[in-house]
């Protein structure tokens, strides 16, 4: 089975490169190289192709890697990190994890097919272009109460934000970080676990570094709802 990240690392290499030599690289048809091409585009990935020239990322991506991430976090408290290519809900999954009690897992990804929000919402975003992650927290028992978890998140990722980019985030009530009426990030919230014992406190973090122009219309009018 043709990988994503195998015909992305190829084209991130070429300024075109044709369907047919694609497909002697990574062992494939052209055909293949070509629907799976088609799909990427039709998620949002900005691939180009030309007659003569073939095809060609004018941008490129920059791919996730396990191992950078793991160095780049160098803390003793996150107990795993885990990256997929793709995942129905980073959220979700972390969900489905044991509890281990005083220590965080990790989950990012490169393309979410599930993304949830808030009140069950769709959480739209292109493959191989935004932020999707989740940490997860293992507690001996089931918090009191998360109230005010998904507002003090946002209110240090925007500070982050702020700080390090320069960008003016704004905080639309509860957890929706917003630039000039635009939605750049969601938080979302949730709990697994044992009603009366030991669970899993999730935070999902979608943040929209690169949306394709189908998704602009739908930003501006506030539909995403976070998770990653």
């Amino acid at each position: 089975m043709l990988d994503n990240d195998k015909l992305l690392f190829a084209l991130n290499n070429h300024d075109g490169v044709s369907g047919t030599v694609l497909g002697q690289q990574l062992g494939v048809s052209r055909v293949a190289i070509q629907k799976r091409i088609q799909n990427l585009t039709d998620n949002g990935l900005p691939i180009e192709a030309a007659p003569g020239v073939g095809y060609r990322l004018p941008d490129g991506v920059s791919l996730l890697s396990e191992q950078q991430l793991s160095a780049a976090l160098n803390n003793d408290l996150i107990h795993s990190l885990t990256l997929f290519q793709t995942i129905e809900s980073t959220n979700s999954y972390l969900l489905t994890q044991p509890i281990d009690v005083g220590q965080a897992r990790l989950c990012v990804a490169e393309a979410q097919s599930a993304g949830r929000g808030r009140r069950g919402n769709e959480w739209l975003s292109a493959p191989y272009r935004n932020v999707m992650m989740s940490l997860s927290w293992g507690f001996e028992r089931w918090p009191e109460t998360i109230t005010g978890l998904g507002l003090a998140v946002a209110l240090e990722v925007a500070e982050y934000l702020r700080e390090s980019f320069e960008i003016n985030v704004q905080i639309k009530w509860p957890n929706d970080l917003m630039v000039d009426g635009a939605k750049l990030a969601g938080v979302l919230i949730d709990v697994g676990g044992e009603s009366t014992g030991a669970c899993n406190v999730v935070i999902g973090l979608g943040l929209n570094v690169h949306q394709p122009d189908w998704c602009i219309s739908v930003a501006r009018l506030g539909w995403f709802r976070g998770d990653l």
